[in-house]
This record gives C-alpha cells, sequence and structure tokens, in this order.
C-alpha cells in the first residue's frame, strides 16, 4: 500500500510522497486512497516571512521539476540562505546563516521522525526529535514506563539478567554490583534508537528476596545509516537521510545527548 506523509510544509503545507517500492513504478498511483498524518513544527524558530520566502523558493523548484512532491537538497538549502542573506531577509552574518541553515535541516529531520512514528519505531521517533534542539536536557526514563518495558523486552536484555539471576542463586553476601555493555539490536526500535550502550547493576539480599536494580546509560547519537536500512523507512524519507544524514549532526541541527534507563527486577532463588 503506499503512504503519504502530509508535512507542515518545511513549515506549513509542503507535501512529500513516500511510496512503497512494490507500487513505486505503477501508473495507478493517482487512484489510490493515501493515510495521512499532520506533522507540527512548532519547536523550530523561524521568523514567518523567512517561512513564506522559503515555501516560494520550493514552490518554484517544484514547478521546475513539474512533480508533485520536491525534497530540497542541500545546494537547495545553502542557495535559499546565501538568498536570504543577500535580501536583507536575515543578516549577513556567517552566524545567521548557520543558524537558519540549521533550522531548515531540522525542518526536513521532522519527516524522519514522522515517519518513524508511522513505521512504529516509537522510542526511535522520540529520541530523535528531542535531539532537534541546540541544548537538549538529558532524558530520564522510570522503571516501569513503556520506554523502561521496551529495554526489558530486549532478548540481549533479558539474557543478561538471566546471568546475573544464575550468580546470585549461590551467592554468598547480601549485596552485589556490576557493570558492562550490550547491544539492543531487537526490537528494530531499539535499534534505531539506543544500539550500542553501558548498564550498571545494584542487587541488595532481603528475607531470601533479591532486588536488582539496573541502569542503562547512553548518549544519543542519530545513526542515519541504520535508518536507511529499517523496515518501513522509504521514499522521499530515504533521500532526505541521504541528503542531510551525516550533515545535521555536523552542524549542531542533531545534537547528542545522555539518556538514562532504569529497570527494576525482584526474584527468590
Amino acid at each position: 500500500m503506499n503512504n503519504k506523509l502530509v508535512i507542515g510544509s518545511l513549515f506549513t503545507t509542503l507535501i512529500f510522497t513516500c511510496v512503497s517500492p512494490a507500487l513505486a513504478s505503477s501508473s495507478q498511483e493517482s487512484s489510490v486512497s493515501f493515510p495521512t498524518l499532520q506533522v507540527t513544527t512548532t519547536e523550530l524558530h523561524l521568523d514567518p516571512k523567512i517561512n513564506r520566502e522559503f515555501e516560494k523558493f520550493l514552490s518554484n523548484k517544484v514547478s521546475s521539476t513539474h512533480s508533485a512532491t520536491y525534497v530540497p537538497t542541500l545546494s537547495d538549502i545553502q542557495q535559499f540562505v546565501d538568498y536570504a542573506a543577500k535580501n536583507g531577509i536575515i543578516e549577513n552574518t556567517q552566524v545567521a546563516k548557520l543558524n537558519l541553515t540549521k533550522e531548515l535541516v531540522r525542518a526536513s529531520m521532522k519527516t524522519v521522525v514522522a515517519a518513524g512514528r508511522v513505521a512504529g519505531y516509537k522510542l526511535a521517533a522520540e529520541c530523535l526529535d528531542h535531539s532537534l534542539q541546540d541544548s537538549p536536557s538529558e532524558v530520564i526514563y522510570s522503571s516501569g514506563s513503556w520506554q523502561s518495558n521496551l529495554v526489558k523486552s530486549s532478548p540481549v536484555y533479558q539474557s543478561m539478567i538471566g546471568s546475573v539471576r544464575n550468580q546470585l542463586k549461590n551467592y554468598p553476601y547480601s549485596s552485589y554490583s556490576t557493570y558492562g555493555s550490550m547491544t539492543l539490536n531487537n526490537p528494530k526500535d531499539l535499534f534505531l534508537s539506543l544500539n550500542k550502550v553501558n548498564y550498571s547493576i545494584g542487587a541488595s539480599k532481603s528475607n531470601g528476596t533479591w532486588t536488582i536494580s539496573v541502569v542503562v546509560y547512553d548518549t544519543y547519537n542519530f545513526e542515519y545509516q541504520n535508518w536507511m536500512g529499517a523496515p518501513g523507512i522509504y521514499g522521499n524519507v530515504v533521500t532526505i537521510l541521504n541528503n542531510y544524514g551525516a550533515y545535521a549532526q555536523s552542524i549542531g541541527a542533531v545534537v547528542p545527548y545522555k539518556i538514562w534507563i532504569f529497570m527494576q527486577e525482584s526474584f527468590r532463588p
């Protein structure tokens, strides 16, 4: 089935189309009914005048390609930034030009966030969305949260905690601690959002029952190559990843931040 994402221009009304590979060459595309998703971009810090000017710029691009859809390239963004600086839309300084470039790239990355949600990558979309700001706060997910439960569902986590339980069965003391690292590659949502993480474990025994506290921690970095190979990520979203994936982090459009996820287990040997 074909899918259409309706993105709020890069800010209000621009439409990108994502076509399933199996139907990409179909001449019947216009007769298909598409589900839609409205995405807001209120986190972006763009003057309404810049919005209008950029939409006009993109409209000219769409007209020249005779296409119903168009994904701006880095060259397009750089051309518009230069135009905006020369015509007094922004200050003609390197700082102003970099800031505008960063916000325009972030607007395109919002399309990836939306596609991730549609494809079911809820945590990956949440993590990427949080990184699209200048100073993202560290994120803490408490034990019992859906994010914590998602980590606990991973076969790698289950194997790790199973090993700890085996060690505790005949452990002669009432307190225990360890640390290590693991790669959360299943389910796919964890692969896109966390992947390689560190963990720290503390456990205590009371009345014969062990309480195991686990914290998984990571510095979020956007791994655009992983997204490009993920099921449900195709069409213009892949084009955006190709266009901006590596560049976005290099200019500060995507900003790394710390993630802490807490879990708790208990068992009686």
